[in-house]
């Protein structure tokens, strides 16, 4: 196979074999050779992407018989990464394992209740730290990560918005940002803090 299908043009991948030989005359790596590369990627991370969820740039994790949990709703699955690389004449196949800590499903409140009852007095914040949370009050899924986690409630603190011209609390931009509000469970995260 010469050609890898591009919309709306064909990669050529005689540059890329060229590449690998180290004739490197009248190649331009970034035109010539990366695309080829990162279309054998694709190509490589197809099946995990449909059996699998991808977690991180190039990390595929599997919902298995091989996790095992480590806290109160928090399991550790194993996955695998992988990319190709240009070797000595041929392409090389990097494929290590991982692994990484999920959380369970579920509303945040519950989570953090769960959390202070199987843990020994620990603190909230970093139970927290950098966690990827999905909404769909907007009528569509988000995915965003907690910055932080505060002492007030969501209707004590506040932040600078200019869609709404100014400060507003937290509860107040849900309540005028949302109009399918009702499924939103704001809960005080002081209430969980100490």
């Amino acid at each position: 196979m010469s050609d890898i299908r591009r919309f709306p043009s064909f990669l050529e991948v005689k540059h890329f074999g060229r590449f690998l030989k180290g004739d490197m005359a009248n190649i331009k790596k970034v035109e010539d050779v990366d695309p080829v590369i990162a279309a054998l990627n694709l190509v490589m991370q197809r099946q995990a992407a449909q059996q699998g969820w991808r977690f991180g740039r190039n990390r595929y994790f599997f919902n298995d018989d091989n996790k095992a949990r480590i806290g109160p709703r928090v399991w550790a699955l194993m996955g695998f990464y992988s990319s190709v690389r240009p070797g000595n004449k041929v392409p090389f196949v990097n494929i290590n394992i991982c692994m990484s800590a999920f959380y369970e499903p579920g509303k945040l409140a519950e989570a953090l209740r769960t959390f202070l009852m199987g843990s020994f007095e620990a603190i909230p914040r970093e139970f927290m730290r950098e966690v990827k949370v999905s909404t769909r009050y907007l009528g569509y899924k988000r995915v965003m990560t907690i910055q932080r986690v505060v002492s007030s409630s969501a209707s004590r603190q506040t932040f600078n918005c200019q869609e709404f011209g100014g400060l507003i609390s937290v509860k107040d931009y849900f309540l005028k940002s949302a109009s399918q509000f009702v499924s939103i469970f704001l809960t005080t995260v002081s209430d969980y803090l100490y």
